[in-house]
């Protein structure tokens, strides 16, 4: 199967200088989930692979339309902390009753 493998691939990557201990923890972690070291870091490298970055979020919010909803950013924020400071206090008020 690795072999089979190796031949889809179109790049292979090395990373050398691994801790011992750390390859000691993830050859016990691919152990256990029934998995080779080699198939536990590429499971984990596409887990995290399809994450953008911050820059690229911001840039892909750019191009979206606005959209006018009646109030700027700051007075949303605004109105989102007082209705959240009013159910705060509302719990406290009910806390302090029972």
């Amino acid at each position: 199967m690795e072999l089979a493998r190796m031949h889809r691939s179109v790049m292979a990557t090395v990373i050398l200088e691994i801790p011992e201990d750390r390859h000691e923890q993830l050859k016990r972690r691919a152990a256990a989930e029934g998995l080779s070291v080699p198939e536990l870091l590429l499971r984990e490298w596409e887990r995290a692979s399809p994450r953008i970055s911050p820059e690229e979020l911001f840039e892909r919010l750019k191009k979206l339309p606005r959209i006018d909803i009646g109030m700027s950013g700051a007075d949303l924020v605004h109105a989102a902390r007082e209705e959240h400071d009013r159910e705060i206090e509302e719990w406290l008020n009910q806390r302090q009753l029972t």
